[in-house]
C-alpha cells in the first residue's frame, strides 16, 4: 500500500484502514500468543467488522509487555 495515496472520500480511507487493521490482527492471532489471548478475552467477533468495533480492542500497557517477556 502506498502510504502517500490520496483518498477522495472518507469512506475510502476508513476501508483502507480497516483492511490493514484486519491484516494486522490476523498476523497477531496466528503468530503471537500474548496478543492472541488478549484479543480472545475481548469477546469481539474477529475480524473487525467496522471502525466502531475498535472501541472493544484492548489497550496494551508497557507493564503487560514486560510481564509477558519475563
Amino acid at each position: 500500500m502506498n502510504a502517500s495515496r490520496q483518498f477522495t472520500h472518507r469512506g475510502e480511507l476508513e476501508e483502507s484502514q480497516l483492511r490493514r487493521l484486519r491484516a494486522l490482527i490476523r498476523v497477531l492471532q496466528d503468530s503471537n500468543p500474548f496478543y492472541r489471548t488478549k484479543l480472545e478475552r475481548t469477546g469481539l467477533n474477529l475480524p473487525v467488522g467496522e471502525m466502531l468495533d475498535l472501541a472493544a480492542l484492548p489497550f496494551t500497557t508497557k507493564q503487560e509487555l514486560a510481564t509477558d517477556q519475563e
